[in-house]
């Protein structure tokens, strides 16, 4: 049976290497599941793999679960893709934020029957944060400091749930670093027939809403009507 040594490389901290072997049975799920505890991921959020290297090329996503996709990460094993020497393909994980992983093939071989697969071969720098602007901030949603944020998130939330395809919204929050700079995050309900090109635009819109309320980043979550919320044991905003 053949491995393939996958390296696995994030976009926003390209110094940062993982090299895992994995057997040809293994899913691209498993590789997701992989990347996720090597890289200190929260796993919260969906995922899609790109095959021709090209976030949000649709004809060439596998999508994880509740991602509308034309292929299935959960059901696809390695030793069905094209995966020559050399070859590159994106792994996406938040569409909020869109962290990307550049992954390549850097070598095959052949199960050893005494090693557990997936394994990992080389690990290069600690994990980059998820989030960086808030690594060593002291976030409290209790005590904001952006003047009039109650009134703003209300005419935010108004707006986002009139655009077409919105369900509904929730978890809306304006988060203060340190009494300048402030972080905006929102879940958003879309309808199941909500496109992924649609999703980017919702996503545009709803930046361009919040353009005045001088924010240091805004996350959008996309969350499908039939989906549940990530955040177990928080209090919803529904609206």
């Amino acid at each position: 049976m053949r491995t393939y040594l996958l390296r696995i490389i994030p976009h926003r901290a390209r110094e940062v290497t993982r090299v895992v072997e994995f057997t040809e049975e293994h899913t691209l799920h498993d590789v997701h599941r992989v990347i996720q505890r090597e890289l200190a991921l929260d796993d919260d959020h969906p995922y899609s793999f790109f095959l021709n290297n090209r976030a949000f090329d649709l004809a060439f996503e596998y999508g994880g679960p509740f991602v509308q996709a034309l292929h299935d990460a959960t059901e696809t094993q390695l030793d069905a893709l094209p995966l020559e020497a050399n070859k590159r393909f994106l792994y996406v994980f938040d569409f909020g934020d869109e962290l990307r992983h550049e992954v390549r093939v850097v070598g095959t071989g052949e199960v050893d029957t005494d090693t557990q697969y997936p394994r990992v071969t080389e690990s290069i720098g600690d994990p980059p944060p998820q989030y960086p602007f808030l690594e060593d901030a002291d976030l409290d949603d209790e005590e904001v400091d952006a003047d009039g944020e109650e009134d703003d998130l209300d005419a935010i939330d108004d707006r986002v749930r009139g655009m077409e395809h919105i369900q509904s919204t929730h978890h809306t929050h304006v988060w203060s670093l340190d009494g300048e700079h402030h972080v905006l995050t929102i879940h958003v309900v879309v309808d199941e027939t909500t496109s992924r090109e649609q999703v980017r635009r919702i996503k545009e819109r709803i930046r361009g809403l919040s353009e005045g309320l001088n924010l240091y980043h805004t996350t959008i979550e996309i969350e499908y009507g039939d989906e549940s919320c990530g955040m177990v044991g928080a209090p919803c905003r529904q609206l």
